[in-house]
This record gives C-alpha cells, structure tokens and sequence, in this order.
C-alpha cells in the first residue's frame, strides 16, 4: 500500500457569496500521477494555494506527509516542495 503524502478532507473557501471550493476531498499517493483539471474559476489554484498555505480554507482539513491540521505543517510543504506543476 502506498504512502499518502496528501489528503485533503472537506475543503470549503468562500470568497464574498462565492464559494470557490465546497466540500472537496482527495487522497493523492505517493508514486502516482495526478491531474487536476477544470474549468475556468473551477477552483484549481484556489486548491493549490490552501495546500501550499498561501491561503487558508474555511472549512476542512488538509494532512500532509501525515502532519493534520486546516493548514498544514510548515515543515510538511518544505517537504512536498511547494510547487504547483
């Protein structure tokens, strides 16, 4: 069984009266190949910017490399590398 590096559980961020991101969960494992792919204003970089702590979530919980918290760990996105490929 892999490592999960990321798991994001429950992931909301309202901007205004506009929800950018509602209720999103994904598992991502280590060795696998991920896409995250939409439409315009879908939410994509919002995402990326939670995980990389740039922005924080309204609702949720984000678990990198195992550290959990609704922002994750410092140390944890020094880890992944904080980059958005």
């Amino acid at each position: 069984m892999s490592e999960t590096i990321l798991k994001a559980k429950n992931i909301s961020k309202i901007y205004g009266k506009h929800k950018a991101l509602d209720k999103v969960s994904i598992e991502i494992k280590r060795g696998m190949i991920y896409g995250l792919i939409g439409e315009n204003g879908a939410g994509k970089s919002t995402f990326m910017r939670i995980v990389m702590g740039l922005i924080t979530i309204d609702e949720g919980e984000i678990e990198l490399f195992g550290e959990t918290g609704t922002r994750g760990s410092q140390q944890a996105r020094i880890k992944w590398g904080n980059r958005t490929f």
